[in-house]
């Protein structure tokens, strides 16, 4: 177990960084430095320093004080997160145009013979023409209503969406948690951690009441994904508006990342879930591909963070439970109850009417998540008939 102090490990930043690396994120998106993306690249640049600069937020939990009916039943658990499940508006869906899962092409390399980063496309995109790469045209965006949101993200793409996978283990890492009472990290408080259920505070999965400790939650597919996460100390995370907000509050409170897999693993007492804990030093705004998105009047970032390797540790063993989870009957009963059962039905007629001939290629996109559900006993319900 590491020394638990009160030093705040999170590094100083300036605009200066920022700026540097939003250059480097939107080479490794194909932006070049040439006249025609000027005004683009100066726009992103100036949106990213404007986060950073923020006002802080106030870190108030006191409403959480009064929370003692988070359930500790799986199912109940997966529906009490789908019903305070909320996102920003206005909504978009997306094509990809070259199939390539809304990723950037190029990786950033230090040349050390140069002493300069260089920029070399991926594996996966050689053989891509190159205006099929440029961001400006390989997406294209439509936008959607808040119920086609929730029921191609609950209801159609489930089986082989890895967000789902992870409400999944976040749910059950709450039940747990509410169950056995465990004791913050940071301050070894016990029945002081609570799940905030504000579903858009991307950064406070779980605080403690008594030290405002913040617990940012992520699952990987298993623990090859864990290890090489921490191996490359480069973790993708949420908003990062909400988390300059975070950074510049005072007092600034300690953040600790939450990492676990979404597969077991067999350890002498069973089948677990090893989940690992260390205390984020450092997170940087990186573009993804709603960036390239005109319809969006603001820029929006997510964030890269960074840990100290010296606090990273097994917090505890998950322990692998048996409840089955029937994912298809939970978000269909929160959907009509969210909207109404005449919306479920005219999108299940708009999104299944030629499901059937779908069925054997959706089936070999969904190993990760049928993984997961045959791990916690999992079944994804009959969504066809109201």
């Amino acid at each position: 177990m590491i020394q638990k102090t009160r030093h705040n490990k999170l590094k100083a930043m300036n605009a200066k960084e920022i700026s540097i690396e939003l250059s480097h994120s939107l080479s490794e998106w194909g932006v070049s430095k040439e006249r025609a993306h000027d005004e683009f690249r100066q726009g992103v640049i100036m949106v990213g320093i404007q986060y950073f600069s923020m006002d802080p937020s106030v870190v108030n939990f006191q409403h959480l004080h009064y929370d003692d009916e988070f359930p500790t039943d799986i199912n109940a658990a997966f529906e009490y997160f789908l019903r305070r499940e909320d996102v920003v508006t206005p909504l978009f869906c997306y094509e990809d145009k070259i199939n390539m899962e809304a990723r950037e092409p190029y990786f950033r390399l230090f040349n050390t013979d140069t002493r300069e980063i260089e920029y070399r496309l991926k594996p996966k995109f050689l053989g891509i023409p190159a205006q099929d790469l440029d961001p400006f045209n390989r997406f294209q965006f439509e936008q959607m209503s808040k119920e086609e949101h929730f029921f191609s993200k609950w209801l159609v793409d489930s089986g082989k969406n890895a967000e789902i996978g992870g409400k999944l283990m976040e749910s059950y890492l709450a039940c747990h948690q509410h169950e056995h009472q465990q004791e913050c990290f940071h301050c070894n408080s016990k029945k002081s951690l609570r799940w905030n259920d504000y579903s858009t505070l991307s950064w406070q999965d779980f605080v403690c009441l008594v030290c405002n400790t913040i617990y940012k939650v992520k699952t990987k597919a298993d623990m090859k994904a864990v290890d090489l996460a921490f191996h490359f100390n480069k973790i993708g995370c949420g908003s990062f508006e909400e988390f300059s907000k975070i950074r510049n509050s005072q007092p600034r409170p300690k953040m600790f990342l939450v990492v676990l897999p979404r597969k077991s693993i067999i350890r002498d007492v069973g089948k677990v879930y090893p989940v690992h804990i260390a205390e984020i030093t450092k997170g940087m705004p990186t573009l993804y591909h709603g960036a390239f998105n005109k319809g969006l009047s603001t820029l929006r970032f997510k964030t890269v963070v960074s840990v100290d390797p010296s606090t990273k540790e097994t917090w505890f063993d998950l322990p692998r439970r048996r409840n089955i989870v029937d994912v298809g009957a939970v978000a269909k009963r929160v959907f009509i109850e969210k909207f109404s059962k005449n919306m479920y039905i005219e999108l299940e007629a708009l999104y299944f009417e030629d499901s059937e001939s779908e069925d054997e290629s959706d089936n070999a996109n969904s190993t990760e998540i049928r993984d997961l559900m045959r791990d916690i006993k999992t079944s994804p319900g009959n969504i066809k008939n109201p």
